[in-house]
């Protein structure tokens, strides 16, 4: 309502050539409609459980929604080579317009470093301690409940590994209950935290367990960290998990081999640092932030009509706004 005018009078008044809008919701097809002459990017980074079932099959329910979502934009970018293959599978009518942009990561900051030994203790994690980690929110694609079932069978397996559990959301209460229902003294949950590099420098395994995952970035933070992932073989995973080499994925609902996977990595240090160190490298090729800005950047340049030029001499300003339901970016390309 309110909000959504406000951002329409934004746009009027900034003279922008493109509008970046990271979402596929009623409010992002409005402003599209407003969007003054600019080229629009429609971006899709995950997708809302109630079409999961209809983007896997591909189905005509599946058709509808992507056609309505990708409507008047100038481009269409996913997140991933399955999504746009379940994209172009669904809506052959977008065959030609969609395509997949690799997320990056910042690789400086996530480089390989001496775990923080504050941030053990704090945990009451032992200096002995195998450190098994879980970033993301606690919500059901995630997969919370086979996570603490693989828990358990840790607890059994390998009394001293811990999992650390990061991140806050409507299934955080459940978890701890659950955990206590099952007596799971091994299990740490540290809340929500901004900034989730420390704990990967805390980690020797990440785990993980969503149950839907176009891509998962948090798999790319911790390879660029140097830690091994253990995660469920779904969507686009694979993608950024390369099995045997930067990590392991296993069938889904397999928690059985989801745990023995991560006690292999725990009680063989040595094909734990050869996987992270794989990752590592993977991350560096593959997903590095910079290289990405410089793909986006090619991406507006080619649709505001202007010629690219060196990243030195391409300026950008950005509008953001999360408050209509959209979380939007407006972009000017200045010329050199």
């Amino acid at each position: 309502g309110q909000s959504l005018a406000r951002y329409v009078r934004v746009l009027q008044r900034g003279h922008f050539d493109i509008l970046h809008a990271h979402s596929g919701g009623r409010a992002h097809r409005l402003l599209a409609r407003y969007c003054f002459g600019m080229r629009v990017i429609r971006h899709l980074h995950g997708i809302e459980e109630p079409w999961l079932a209809s983007v896997r099959a591909g189905d005509a329910r599946a058709r509808k929604y992507f056609e309505r979502t990708f409507a008047a934009s100038h481009r269409a970018l996913v997140c991933s080579e399955w999504f746009a293959s379940r994209v172009r599978a669904a809506a052959p009518s977008q065959r030609n317009d969609v395509s997949a942009f690799r997320y990056g990561v910042d690789l400086g900051r996530l480089q390989p470093a001496s775990p923080d030994a504050q941030l053990r203790e704090t945990l009451g994690i032992s200096a002995a301690s195998p450190v098994v980690g879980f970033v993301g929110r606690m919500v059901p694609q995630k997969g919370i409940p086979a996570l603490l079932d693989i828990a358990a069978r840790l607890a059994h397996a390998r009394p001293d590994v811990v999992l650390v559990v990061v991140g806050d959301g409507p299934l955080l209460d459940w978890a701890r209950t659950r955990a206590d229902a099952l007596s799971l003294r091994n299990v740490r949950f540290a809340g929500a935290h901004a900034d989730v590099v420390p704990f990967m420098h805390l980690f020797d395994v990440l785990a993980v367990t969503s149950a839907w995952e176009p891509f998962g970035i948090v798999s790319i933070e911790a390879m660029a960290a140097g830690v091994p992932v253990v995660a469920f073989d779904i969507d686009g995973v694979g993608e950024a998990v390369t099995d045997g080499v930067t990590g392991f994925l296993v069938s889904p609902h397999d928690m059985l081999a989801f745990s023995a996977r991560v006690v292999e990595l725990c009680d063989d240090g040595v094909m734990r640092r050869t996987i992270g160190e794989a990752g590592r490298i993977h991350a560096a090729q593959r997903f590095d932030a910079d290289a990405m800005a410089s793909e986006m950047e090619k991406i507006y340049a080619e649709l505001s009509g202007r010629p690219s030029a060196p990243r030195r001499s391409t300026s950008w300003r950005f509008v953001n706004s999360r408050s209509s339901g959209v979380e939007a970016a407006n972009a000017r390309v200045s010329t050199p």
